[in-house]
């Protein structure tokens, strides 16, 4: 399980949670753009994108490095936040 987490705040809670004592638990501090050509080839069974403070520039960024991180048969899922107002 990889964590990719770039806000100090979010950092300091899981660490209070002991979430870098957890086995299989990787945490990289970091924004994903800083930390995602570290993870290596074919290392992820699935990635679980949120697109806070994201914009579709950097979600097509992102999308372009699934095909090296994914392992065949890999799943990719994401958090839809990138419309600022709700219609309803």
């Amino acid at each position: 399980h990889h964590i990719i987490e770039a806000h100090p705040d979010v950092l300091a809670e899981m660490h209070r949670r002991g979430w870098h004592e957890k086995s299989g638990v990787h945490i990289h501090t970091g924004r994903w753009q800083e930390v995602i050509s570290r993870l290596a080839p074919q290392s992820l069974d699935a990635v679980f994108f949120d697109t806070w403070q994201e914009t579709y520039v950097e979600l097509r960024a992102f999308l372009q490095h699934l095909p090296r991180l994914l392992r065949p048969g890999g799943r990719f899922s994401f958090f839809n936040g990138l419309a600022p107002y709700s219609i309803f």
